[in-house]
């Protein structure tokens, strides 16, 4: 299943099948360019320049366990850890998940679960954490949209852009005020 598609510099399409766990390069006009396998589940892939890409995933390889970024060339050699090791919890895979997206100055890095972005330089070193306080969008140890169905849902964080003026642009599902399950 196709699930992310990113741009390469000089046009080229990157798209990523998730379900498959392969990432394959089409040319500006759609033909296949090539293609490699990705050994473990990847939610998101960013290209920041012509022969690197930032890929996060949930990886428990003895290597890779905790680091949900990971660098890799171009021809998809052993993608390496990216950034910095997180706790992985037994019940919280969100933790370990991370949106992505390339800006001037490096990488940018939100979890689904906290409003907390992370912002990486090229090589991986962390630069700053923007930890973001907001009543709407309260710190939770639990896994999942709710603690019983008749809860609302909670906040989560779907997708992190940057654009070409170097501003983060977050999209994140909040339930109504009085929402409740049909």
């Amino acid at each position: 299943m196709i699930e992310k598609l990113a741009m390469l510099p000089g046009d080229s399409i990157l798209v990523m099948d998730g379900g498959s766990r392969r990432l394959s390069v089409l040319d500006p006009g759609g033909k296949y360019v090539r293609s490699f396998v990705i050994p473990y589940q990847v939610q998101d892939v960013i290209a920041i320049g012509p022969r690197l890409w930032v890929l996060s995933g949930t990886d428990y390889s003895e290597a890779r366990i905790g680091y949900p970024l990971q660098s890799t060339d171009a021809t998809g050699t052993t993608p390496k850890p990216f950034g910095r090791a997180f706790p992985v919890l037994e019940s919280r895979p969100s933790a370990s998940q991370r949106s992505i997206a390339g800006g001037p100055t490096g990488v940018w890095a939100v979890r689904p679960d906290r409003y907390e972005l992370e912002h990486f330089d090229v090589n991986g070193k962390l630069l700053e954490v923007l930890d973001r306080q907001a009543s709407w969008f309260p710190d939770r140890e639990l896994e999942g949209s709710r603690r019983k169905w008749s809860d609302p849902i909670y906040p989560r964080i779907r997708d992190v852009h940057v654009d070409r003026m170097g501003r983060l642009w977050l999209m994140i599902g909040v339930a109504k005020d009085g929402w409740a399950p049909m």
